[in-house]
């Protein structure tokens, strides 16, 4: 995690959108938070995650089994 005063994610985001993406990187923050703190549809704030290498979800191993069991 590059924390909130990381310089290269404060000049390539905002503010907010660095706050943003260092509080749901931190668990800290769910994405629809996230998202309103960066003003930013979930969406736009998946892609900005993905370009920052944050992942979007984190799912355990067993989690992520149960997920796709159900999704069956």
């Amino acid at each position: 995690m590059g924390g909130p005063f990381d310089g290269k994610r404060l000049l390539a985001l905002g503010v907010n959108r660095a706050m943003a993406l260092d509080l749901y990187e931190a668990g800290q923050s769910t994405l629809a938070q996230a998202a309103k703190l960066a003003d930013l549809s979930v969406e736009e704030l998946i892609e900005i995650l993905g370009q920052a290498g944050v992942p979007a979800v984190s799912y355990s191993p067993e989690e992520l089994a149960e997920e796709l069991e159900n999704a069956r």
